[in-house]
This record gives C-alpha cells, structure tokens and sequence, in this order.
C-alpha cells in the first residue's frame, strides 16, 4: 500500500492514518533535538491508533524559511510543501515502523489551495482548512496548528486530513508532529480547543463496509502535555444516518 508524507519547505508530513503511544526516553530525546538532523533530514517515526489514524513524531526544521520572531509571522497558506513517498509492507499498515525521507517532490500552496494531475490521469488537491495558534501569544512557546484536507481521485477518489503542529526553533519553522487519518466518511474531521489543549479527531473506521459508505467512525482524544498532543481516549462510534 503506497502512502504519502507532506514536508512544508523542507520540511512537513503528512500520512494519512495513526496511533500514539509513551515513546522511550531515549527516542524522545533525539527526536526533540533538532541540530541532530543533517541535511538529508530526519529519521522519523510513525505510530498508528485505531484503525485508521497515525501519529508521526518528527522535528524537522525549514532552513529556507525565516528567520520569524514569531510563527505568526509565518505564511502557512503559501508554503512550499515537499512530499516523500514510503511503502508500508504488507496488505495491513504496521502497528508503528520508522521513515526516512526519499524520492521527494514540491508542491507550492497558493492561497490555501494546491492541485496536480498525474501522468496516468489521476489528479491531487489539497487546501489548508484551517490556522490556529495556542500558548503564550507571540512567545517563544506559541504553537500553530495547520489543518490540511486531501482529494485523491484515480479509478476512485479517497479523502484524507492531517493535522500539523509547528513552533519555532531559534528563529526557524519547526514541525514535530503530525496526526494522518481518514476524512472519507459523514461526520469525520477535527475538533480543537486552544483553551484546555483538547484535540478530537474523528475518523472513517476501517473495516468490510462499502467504500461508499462507511458504518463506524475512530474518535481519538489528544490531550496537548506542552510539547505533543497524547492520546487519551480511542474509541468506535456509529455513523449517524442523519449525517449522510
């Protein structure tokens, strides 16, 4: 099964499913450790939850971008996306496995929206839905969180969303994190408070149903501890026929 990972100017990702779990010590160390990487980027590591989410952990910094003396300064509906390409072995995605950045390609966001048609016919459009900021207003600490939407359209069309969490690192744009996850099916998208830090995705549960119509949704709850958001509950729900 072949899966993308969107890379903003260097550096943003975007899979499109997932899972979290307490990483080691030592792993998180690294990973949050950005003059590590070198220019041919970072290790990254994936993590799937439920069904159809996946949480990807990741610092990598955009070197062409700034320097900002805040991340409001920065213009996440005109970015240079880069995207890498990887293979998850096997007819069903791995519980977790790691990346490392290959066969990459550009895609320029203009005002939100970017579109390409493929060689073979198949056609990609994506468009920011949406910019929010949390923590301390213009400081240091101040985080963004990018909210992508994804058409991929070949024989079928699939939809996807991910959500991308930016802060700054002296100066340059800094993506650690990315939560992939299936947006084909009614009541599927994204909740987020800025003021308790709770983020609710909600997600097409993979199973035997249609590819038409979906009968279950994932809905995990990511609680933000400062650095990551964590999840704190996953559980199956439903699709309300009211929503089709």
């Amino acid at each position: 099964m072949f899966k993308k990972i969107l890379v903003a100017n260097g550096g943003e990702i975007a899979v499109r499913r997932i899972r979290v779990c307490r990483w080691p010590q030592i792993i998180m160390a690294l990973l949050l450790t950005p003059s590590l990487y070198g220019s041919k980027g970072p290790k990254i590591l994936v993590k799937r939850v439920g069904s159809s989410i996946w949480v990807t952990l990741l610092n990598y910094r955009y070197q062409n971008l700034g320097p900002f003396r805040s991340i409001r300064d920065v213009d996440f509906r005109n970015l240079r996306l880069v995207s890498f390409g990887f293979y998850i072995q096997g007819r069903q995605p791995l519980e977790h496995f790691q990346l490392e950045p290959s066969d990459r390609y550009y895609s320029q966001f203009e005002d939100g929206q970017f579109s390409n048609t493929g060689p073979t016919g198949g056609s990609d459009s994506m468009s920011v839905t949406a910019v929010r900021y949390f923590g301390r207003p213009h400081g240091a600490s101040e985080t963004a969180l990018l909210s992508v939407a994804e058409l991929s359209c070949g024989v079928s069309c699939s939809e996807a969303g991910d959500i991308l969490i930016f802060r700054l690192w002296k100066g340059r744009l800094l993506e650690t994190q990315q939560i992939g996850f299936d947006l084909q099916a009614p009541g599927a998208g994204v909740d987020f408070s800025s003021e308790n830090g709770i983020l609710t995705v909600k997600a097409r549960h993979e199973d035997n149903s249609a590819h038409c119509c979906p009968d279950k949704l994932d809905v995990a709850t990511f609680k933000w501890d400062g650095k990551t958001f964590r999840l704190q509950s996953l559980n199956v729900q439903p699709v309300k026929q009211s929503d089709y």
